[in-house]
């Protein structure tokens, strides 16, 4: 390696040392000057330098009330049914199918098993109503196991 080349690379090398130890990012940057060379303060202390490649922190948006529809104010009016999957220790996956009353926060039937297909939610659906008198509504997010075409055959 020539001599001429690394004292083309001392003067990087200076001015990298010389960002890292003020705490700016960009190469050869530092924070501004006063008049006696010191760092210059601010109302806040130093100001510090942002990094053009730092993604902004969005603001919090402020959560209001949302009104849900089908409220329940009683037993037995809205039902709430969901996956909740989860894998045995050796392996093999579990999906569990839960069904709830909102109301009372009581479970009306748990289906475990590996695999759960639209028929087999309906089948639990039905074991539930025939135990219980139907619900005014259901509630469910929309997988597709809950807006398949024989579910909405089913409900309707």
């Amino acid at each position: 390696m020539k001599l001429g080349m690394r004292s083309s690379v001392l003067p990087c090398a200076r001015s990298l040392s010389a960002t890292v130890a003020t705490g700016s990012f960009r190469l050869g940057a530092s924070p501004p000057r006063g008049p006696t060379g010191q760092p210059q303060a601010s109302s806040e202390g130093l100001a510090r330098t942002r990094s053009p490649w730092a993604k902004r922190r969005k603001s919090r948006k402020i959560k209001t009330e949302r009104i849900r529809a089908f409220a329940p104010t009683g037993p037995n009016q809205v039902w709430a049914y969901d996956f909740i999957h989860d894998r045995c220790a050796d392996g093999p996956a579990l999906n569990i199918l839960t069904v709830i009353d909102e109301w009372m926060r009581e479970r009306l039937a748990i289906e475990v098993a590996s695999s759960i297909n639209a028929a087999r939610v309906i089948s639990v659906l039905e074991r539930v109503v025939s135990r219980f008198e139907a619900p005014q509504a259901l509630r469910s997010d929309n997988g597709p196991k809950f807006i398949a075409r024989a579910f909405r055959i089913w409900v309707s």
